[in-house]
């Protein structure tokens, strides 16, 4: 029975993140060329979160974010995907697909184990400030620059941050898992931090930029 509602949770993620990408890129790609990277990205996830799952638990989470990041990259320049037009869909796509992988472990732990629960609420608030950013970003006065993408990266950036602080506190031990977790997700955090800066349209960004061309 078990084994059946995780089935169902894995499919609901996949069908999430099919229909976001779907939607949000419908516009601006083929619908075929959105099949075959829904395809892909649904076919890793399954897989990786599957081999993780088993083998290595302990890195399940990372491995699954490095498997996408990898695939992700891969497929958006043989499929023809622009990056910073495609990071919504992948990040809101992406964040349903934890979603349903959270409540699954979290059916599975007994009395809702406290980091299920925190792990579900960590995703829930990054989807909620992905609906926040997505209406209201072209008006912040510290991005005046209203590039695309800024929904999917700070989302992304509000996602790592607070999961990086949840596995601090409620990691049992100090092991080497608890370290590789916390600084990848710290570091692609800061990554995600700085894409945004750069990207702001700031005067202190421009300069960075231009000195980083003239190199």
């Amino acid at each position: 029975m078990q084994g059946f509602f995780s089935a169902v949770f894995y499919l609901a993620g996949a069908s999430g993140l099919a229909f976001v990408l779907w939607k949000k890129l419908k516009e601006d790609y083929q619908e075929d060329l959105i099949f075959y990277l829904t395809i892909i990205l649904v076919g890793t996830l399954l897989l990786v979160s599957k081999i993780f799952g088993t083998y290595l638990p302990d890195f399940s989470f990372l491995g699954i974010v490095v498997s996408l990041i990898f695939i992700t990259l891969y497929s958006f320049k043989k499929l023809g995907f622009k990056f910073f037009e495609s990071i919504d869909a992948l990040s809101m796509g992406g964040l349903w697909f934890l979603f349903f992988l959270g409540a699954d472990w979290l059916l599975k732990t007994r009395a809702f184990a406290p980091a299920a629960v925190l792990n579900i609420l960590v995703i829930s608030l990054s989807l909620l400030s992905y609906k926040f950013f997505l209406s209201r970003y072209r008006r912040f006065s510290w991005y005046p620059s209203g590039k695309i993408g800024f929904p999917g990266l700070a989302s992304l950036a509000i996602f790592f941050l607070l999961h990086s602080a949840v596995a601090f506190y409620s990691w049992p031990v100090l092991s080497f898992p608890w370290i590789v977790n916390i600084g990848a997700t710290v570091i692609l955090f800061l990554a995600l931090a700085a894409i945004l800066y750069l990207r702001s349209g700031r005067a202190g960004a421009e300069r960075i930029i231009l000195k980083w061309q003239k190199k």
